[in-house]
């Protein structure tokens, strides 16, 4: 009796596809309306195949069709969503357009796959059936009738598993499907746009910035974390560094994993100088106190009759005329941060007897 059954069903589902055949279902003109309508540009081609209708195109240009019935199925790279739709020649269109409707309580229509894990999940639909034995419905990952799951899944550009399409489709395996996403780009820069090496002094930071195509997250190494974030043009700072650090970013998507991009951070010591000039010079003359630091963030200039701070941007090259100086209190003094053992300077005036300017 169970055998008796188990052909009765079997014999169900051929003939449901036979009557579909004899429609005219084969002929994919007598379906082009805008609802399964794709483009050939679509990003998955090859075919699913099922023992009882045999192979599902994803692609038109898997038969070179595409000048007279124009479909394929897409998944969008940063959504994971599916649309499109696939063509069998003996039932006709099977759309991944459905975002509504599953057959099953709480169940979730949309077509998707996650970007993380690789797996597919929701519901496609052959657009043909009639409800009459058969809805139609293509679950795509579940639990089969013995326990175990299943499901199809995308590791690079290539599917594995199996979907469920009841007792017309039966079991849809997904092993001939491909993806034909392009690869993710990363590109990591430093400070600005554009640029791939800074150089900073002890103690400073730069900042990291980073944009992407064709990713869903983004990985970081070498000291900062990019959150997941497949951009990021704001930046995040390094922090305070003591010395050269490479960064480096690598970037997933639907079409693989980006080759990684690199940026160099050199961390050099301050360069910081204070002159007089004249140098020589006698008690209550005059001279010009010129300074200069670069790779600080900031400075300040002390002496007898000179006190300059919070330093930035140009003032840190600059000079002041016209300085009277006094022998009490010789010595001129540039100090920057971040502190370090190269950020402070100095000189120190040479006073003479009877020394007079000319």
């Amino acid at each position: 009796m169970k055998r008796f059954f188990w052909s009765s069903r079997f014999f169900a589902a051929a003939l449901l596809a036979v009557l579909m055949l004899i429609a005219g279902i084969r002929y994919k003109g007598l379906f082009r309306t805008s609802s399964v309508r794709a483009d050939s540009s679509q990003n998955l081609s090859g075919y699913a195949w099922s023992s009882n209708i045999g192979w599902i195109s994803f692609n038109c240009t898997n038969d070179t069709s595409c000048a007279t019935s124009n479909y394929g199925v897409n998944i969008d790279p940063a959504t994971g969503n599916f649309s499109g739709n696939a063509w069998s020649n003996n039932i006709g269109w099977i759309s991944f357009n459905q975002t509504t409707g599953c057959p099953e309580s709480g169940c979730t229509t949309q077509p998707n796959l996650n970007t993380t894990t690789g797996a597919i999940t929701g519901w496609a639909k052959a657009l043909t059936a009639d409800n009459n034995g058969w809805d139609g419905w293509i679950k795509l990952a579940g639990t089969a009738s013995s326990g175990g799951a299943y499901g199809p899944t995308l590791s690079g550009t290539t599917f594995s598993g199996y979907s469920w399409g009841a007792d017309v489709i039966g079991w849809m395996d997904w092993s001939k499907v491909v993806s034909a996403a392009t690869a993710p780009t990363a590109n990591l820069y430093v400070n600005t746009i554009g640029a791939t090496s800074a150089t900073i002094g002890s103690g400073q930071s730069a900042t990291l910035l980073w944009t992407s195509t064709g990713a869903t997250s983004c990985t970081a190494a070498g000291g900062f974390s990019t959150g997941g974030a497949t951009s990021n043009t704001t930046g995040v700072s390094t922090g305070p560094l003591t010395s050269t650090q490479n960064y480096s970013i690598s970037c997933s998507g639907l079409g693989g994993t980006s080759v990684p991009s690199n940026v160099t951070v050199t961390v050099t010591q301050p360069l910081v100088t204070i002159t007089a000039n004249p140098n020589r010079v006698a008690d209550g003359g005059q001279t010009t106190i010129s300074w200069s630091a670069t790779y600080v963030n900031s400075c300040s200039v002390t002496g007898h009759n000179l006190s300059k701070s919070n330093l930035t941007g140009p003032d840190l090259a600059s000079s002041t005329p016209n300085v009277v100086v006094s022998s009490t209190s010789p010595t001129y003094v540039i100090s920057c941060l971040p502190v370090s053992p190269s950020s402070t300077a100095s000189t120190t005036l040479n006073f003479g007897t009877g020394i007079k300017e000319f």
